[in-house]
């Protein structure tokens, strides 16, 4: 599957892919953070190339994929579940057909036996505040998704870095967070997908 580029859509908050498989052309729009998202879980499932020892394509179609994001606040929560629920749906861990799976009940998707199973773990790691932290667990706690890994770091202890640092920005010194991801995130994490 190669990505080639095209013009932009007609709305200029939305963005199209055009990946090229063997079937054709396939369109793929949507915002950039979930484009994102989209092209790091199909690029770490894609199959590589006959070259590859076996060995190694082992050793990448295990690999976890990690996705990051800063939620500073109770707005941001809804702009994140649908950056979810798309990548989790896009990878087929939620089935449609069935009602209690269905991207619209928002606060409950229990369907676990529905689940197809997939190579790679997904972990979540979400810098938050008090207010965002409460809220996401919650809401993550009742989904049961299988192969999922959610970890929260409060981000108070990091802000204090920036406190000193002139800031004009509409957000505040959060953004800067991102400039310190290294640091919070475990040791063996090697790549990760920075979502804001």
């Amino acid at each position: 599957m190669e990505l080639s580029k095209r013009p932009p859509c007609w709305n200029s908050s939305i963005q199209c892919i055009y990946v090229h498989n063997k079937k054709g052309y396939v369109i793929i729009c949507g915002t950039v953070t979930t484009l994102i998202i989209l092209w790091f879980v199909t690029s770490s499932s894609m199959q590589p190339s006959r070259s590859i020892s076996s060995t190694k394509l082992h050793s990448v179609k295990n690999k976890p994929i990690h996705v990051m994001t800063i939620m500073r606040g109770l707005k941001v929560i809804n702009r994140t579940l649908v950056m979810l629920k798309s990548m989790l749906y896009y990878e087929g861990r939620l089935q449609k057909s069935r009602i209690k799976c269905n991207l619209n009940t928002t606060l409950l998707l229990q369907c676990q036996e529905d689940l197809q199973s997939t190579s790679n773990r997904i972990d979540l790691h979400f810098l938050v505040d008090d207010e965002a932290g409460g809220a996401i667990q919650r809401l993550i706690s009742h989904w049961r998704l299988d192969n999922v890994n959610v970890r929260t770091y409060r981000m108070d202890k990091y802000l204090e870095q920036f406190r000193h640092v002139p800031n004009r920005h509409v957000a505040g010194v959060t953004p800067l967070l991102k400039l310190v991801t290294p640091t919070i995130l475990p040791v063996g994490v090697e790549k990760v997908s920075l979502t804001s």
